[in-house]
């Protein structure tokens, strides 16, 4: 069987953040739960499709990426492109 992240389970995730012209805005790697609002709305709708090794690539629009606050390396209201691999 193949193994995909449940509600409430800690994966770590290895995202890479651009903007939509290709700048790398953010390169992390950490451990998150699952549908518990601690990833970008966008990766976790999305994240319950994927399967450990998977990668997978996601246009978020602002407000279900980093939203009006933004992080210290992401603008607020700022368009992303997100890359995810699930390790």
């Amino acid at each position: 069987e193949i193994e995909t992240p449940k509600e409430g389970e800690r994966w770590v995730i290895r995202m890479q953040v651009c903007n939509l012209d290709g700048l790398l805005l953010e390169d992390s790697e950490h451990s998150y739960r699952i549908r518990k609002s601690e990833l970008p709305a966008a990766v976790d709708e999305n994240i319950g499709e994927l399967h450990h090794g998977a990668r997978a690539r996601l246009i978020a629009p602002w407000y279900s990426a980093f939203g009006a606050q933004g992080t210290t390396h992401i603008p607020p209201y700022e368009n992303v492109i997100i890359d995810i691999e699930l390790k």
